[in-house]
């Protein structure tokens, strides 16, 4: 692992949690990635990133197989056992998965050719936070068609709804 000598000890910190929530990489013996903040299995994934973690790590390789087995047909991720499937969860599984390198992978192609055409329809908070993760985390290539498409129409409702004289 290298990790500058400034992070070790926050590293460490975030490991030491690995199985606080009864199974290993930060989740629940039932795959609950999200639990636990600031120290579900998504969370901690991305504090390492950003602390200089190796997205090639053996740890970071075996939560990512981890997260891919959470991903459904239909392109989403089901971060829960039990419930519905919420375009938030699946955005930041999908969010993290890119950072991790995963942005090209076939299965995340089609999380955003299926899952976000879908999302089009929708227009509520969630579907507005699904847009500034992309643009401000993913750091996607906005050229990708549907999501560029999709993309526009969801700033045009951001306008819409919060003015620009209530951002002042």
């Amino acid at each position: 692992m290298a990790i500058d000598k400034q992070y070790k000890s926050d590293v460490e910190a975030i490991l030491s949690h690995r199985h606080d929530h009864g199974a290993d990489f930060w989740t629940t013996p039932d795959k609950r990635l999200i639990k636990g903040a600031p120290f579900s299995t998504l969370e901690s994934i991305t504090y390492l990133l950003e602390l200089g973690m190796a997205p090639t790590e053996p740890l970071l390789e075996e939560t990512t197989k981890l997260i891919f087995s959470t991903w459904q047909e239909d392109g989403r991720f089901k971060l829960y056992p039990k419930g519905a499937v919420y375009p938030c969860h699946t955005i930041n599984a999908a969010a993290t998965l890119c950072k991790l390198g995963y942005a090209n992978d076939i299965r995340l192609q089609k999380h955003f050719s299926t899952y976000w055409r879908l999302s089009i329809e929708m227009v509520d908070g969630a579907a507005i936070n699904s847009v500034l993760v992309v643009d401000r985390k993913l750091n996607f290539p906005i050229h990708y068609r549907p999501l560029r498409r999709w993309m526009h129409f969801a700033i045009r409702i951001i306008l819409i709804t919060n003015p620009l004289w209530t951002r002042l």
